[in-house]
């Protein structure tokens, strides 16, 4: 089945997205990211960026994996969770495993493993080696991009097709 693939989402030629995927409007998939629906289909909102080697695979579970909008996966972050809220950053190398949920503006530290099953309330930071948790609800804008995502998105806009061959 090919992927449905929303207006202004760059997808670069060598990112693996397989089975029942849905791509919202503005996003940038990156070279080498991997988006595979092997059990159950994948649902991305609008304006989320998708970094080299990320892997969101939803497997084991007959159901829809829903990812908001405005969410960014940077390199090599791993997500295998039903579901990712609105404007979230999954740090590089970053894991959440297939029992864990992700709220609104949350942030995964930079290698955190996130491997109990949990629900990651909106606004929650994990970070450090003990995989600390701080809540930053104040600081939580759901449902909007911020300044440092919009400008990040329109520069990977012009700057990607100029060194990578596009799907789309």
């Amino acid at each position: 089945m090919a992927p449905t693939i929303g207006e202004g989402t760059l997808v670069c030629k060598t990112a693996e997205i397989e089975g029942d995927v849905s791509i919202g409007k503005d996003c940038i998939i990156h070279p080498t990211a991997n988006i595979i629906a092997k059990d159950g289909p994948i649902v991305i909102g609008d304006s989320c960026i998708i970094e080299e080697q990320v892997k969101i695979i939803n497997e084991g579970r007959d159901a829809t994996m829903t990812i908001g909008s405005f969410n960014v996966f940077e390199m090599g972050s791993q997500f295998y969770g039903p579901k990712v809220g609105d404007s979230n950053v999954l740090e590089a190398k970053s894991y959440a495993g297939p029992s864990v949920e992700i709220g609104d503006a949350c942030r995964i530290g930079a290698s955190l493993q996130l491997k109990a099953t949990e629900t990651l309330t909106s606004g929650v930071v994990v970070y450090g080696k003990d995989t600390r948790r701080v809540d930053q609800k104040a600081l939580a804008a759901k449902g909007a991009a911020s300044e440092n995502l919009t400008l990040q998105l329109n520069a990977l806009k012009k700057i990607l097709p100029k060194f990578h061959s596009m799907k789309s």
